[in-house]
């Protein structure tokens, strides 16, 4: 007997989990220090362990961050709190590389069946091999975005049909749903799934129901919440420097360390990949049309509200730095390149050798620069030496970010 995708039903699930074992050794390799020498990041033990460890790890949960709920972030630093402080940075960056792995198994399995395999290894390939990561590497302050990821890839997998395919789809959507604004853009492409999906209609209503209640979740803590904690710096937004952030940072960064700059060669850029989009929306539908959309979204949510500067001009700090931005446009570009490459025709030894390319193209840049800061170990030393109600100040990655906590 053989699973809808041609592949015995032993293999059907030996597959997923070998390709999540075989990403986390990678993903590991790319940046050993992850958890050879594991430190917390930013607002990993500024804001949430550091709440958690001074509230209590039900009262931070409840607590919205940045205008919005962070569910992630605070699920994992209040299950931290059972364990030695010591350890805390470890456990946290084992998670960020499980939640980065799970990925990987999901888009092997049987419910993308109906994409080829060789440019579902592309994508893999690409997606663990990914440029300029050093932002988001395994830190759970920036899981959510790979959470909105996951979530779109529920939007347009094959449609549940088992008990524990649905627990899957909404248990993903609920902390997807609850880490981030995200949600507020996966709604729409469920609304596409919804009408593109007339044979699962009633299931994709059901999903686009809860995302929807999710969202409105996130939309009261946006009004009641981002006022306080979002940056009033001006955008300094002006037609060059957008066709420079896409050209440049979105599209050619999406393979090569640096963007031209140049305006002429990122307006041909842009029209290129115009191109790509509009094909591979015509041949994948809704499918492409909700990878698209997120994309697109994500890129203009960024955009309008972004948080890299305090003070500066912000629109211009794009072409330098928030390397977090682009993880999802890139992302989703490539996906609809591949999209319209495998859909267009394309057979034979060329499709075949979309992984090789991809290997080709990124292995030189496989290795990601080891975090900047001190050795936690030596920090948690000074909180260890210190008497019960002494309040201690911790240096974390990157610099120059601190923790404090209460001596308990």
């Amino acid at each position: 007997m053989k699973s809808s995708h041609g592949l015995r039903p032993t293999v059907g699930w030996m597959v997923p989990v070998t390709g999540i074992f075989v990403a986390l050794l990678i993903l590991f390799l790319r940046r050993p220090d992850i958890l050879l020498d594991a430190k917390l990041w930013a607002e990993d033990g500024t804001v949430w362990y550091s709440e958690a460890y001074r509230d209590g790890a039900l009262s931070a949960l409840l607590r919205p961050q940045n205008g919005y709920f962070q569910t992630i972030s605070r699920l994992v630093f209040g299950i931290s709190l059972l364990i030695p402080i010591e350890h805390v940075p470890l456990f946290a960056n084992c998670v960020g590389l499980v939640v980065r792995a799970v990925l990987v198994g999901f888009l092997l399995s049987r419910r993308f069946d109906w994409v080829p395999w060789s440019a579902r290894m592309a994508l893999v390939i690409y997606y663990l091999l990914m440029l300029r990561l050093g932002e988001v590497h395994a830190n759970i302050t920036n899981t959510h975005w790979y959470l909105a990821l996951y979530a779109l890839m529920v939007v347009i997998a094959r449609p549940a049909h088992s008990r524990v395919d649905r627990f899957h789809d909404y248990l993903v959507f609920a902390i997807a749903g609850l880490s981030g604004p995200f949600i507020l853009l996966l709604v729409p492409c469920l609304a596409v799934r919804v009408l593109g999906d007339a044979e699962h209609r009633s299931q994709a209503i059901r999903l686009l129901v809860f995302a929807a209640i999710l969202a409105t979740i996130q939309l009261i803590a946006i009004f009641m919440d981002s006022g306080d904690t979002r940056s009033t710096a001006p955008l300094g937004a002006t037609p060059a420097v957008l066709v420079k952030i896409l050209g440049s940072r979105v599209i050619t960064e999406a393979f090569l360390p640096r963007g031209s700059r140049d305006l002429t060669v990122d307006t041909i850029i842009v029209l290129l990949a115009a191109v790509i989009v509009v094909l591979s929306i015509r041949a994948g539908g809704w499918r492409a049309l909700s990878i698209a959309l997120l994309g697109a979204l994500q890129m203009a949510a960024a955009l309008a509200s972004p948080m890299i500067s305090l003070s500066e001009p912000q629109w211009p700090l794009f072409l330098i730095s928030g390397d977090r931005y682009f993880v999802i446009p890139r992302l989703t570009f490539v996906a609809l390149a591949l999209f319209a490459f495998s859909q267009l025709g394309v057979k034979g030894r060329l499709r075949t050798a979309l992984p090789v390319i991809a290997v080709l193209t990124l292995l030189p840049s496989f290795f990601l620069k080891p975090v900047r800061g001190p050795s936690f170990a030596s920090e948690v030393a000074i909180y260890r030496n210190a008497n019960q109600g002494d309040v201690v100040t911790l240096r974390i990655a990157p610099p120059p970010w601190t923790m404090t906590l209460i001596r308990k």
